[in-house]
């Protein structure tokens, strides 16, 4: 059963499974690299997520990470929830969450 809000948005009542919006950022690699959409600018080019957004980040065919890399990103990312690094490779992928890791520590508390 659906019944709307004061703002006029549903809400949803009654049994079902648990819904969460998940946002998906895709990099892109360059020469097995993970690379940010425009590295000269701030954050490299990423604009900063939202408090609370659950953020998946997708390096597709990328094997390898720079820590250059992720703490420009780490900017943008500090005020979200939950983020989730994946990928085709599964070195390339562990590297990336590495770089990240330490990136977000450097932000704010130890995230990982």
């Amino acid at each position: 059963m659906t019944r709307r809000t004061r703002d006029g948005s549903p809400r949803l009542h009654g049994r079902g499974p648990a819904v969460r919006a998940v946002t998906v950022l895709r990099l892109v690699d360059e020469r097995g690299y993970v690379e940010l959409p425009r590295p000269t600018m701030q954050y490299g080019g990423v604009y900063p997520y939202p408090t609370g957004t659950v953020l998946r980040i997708d390096i597709g065919k990328a094997t390898h990470c720079t820590d250059w890399a992720m703490e420009n990103l780490a900017g943008a990312l500090v005020d979200c929830a939950e983020i989730e690094v994946v990928g085709t490779d599964s070195y390339g992928v562990s590297e990336t969450r590495q770089h990240l890791c330490r990136a977000l520590s450097a932000e704010v508390s130890p995230a990982c």
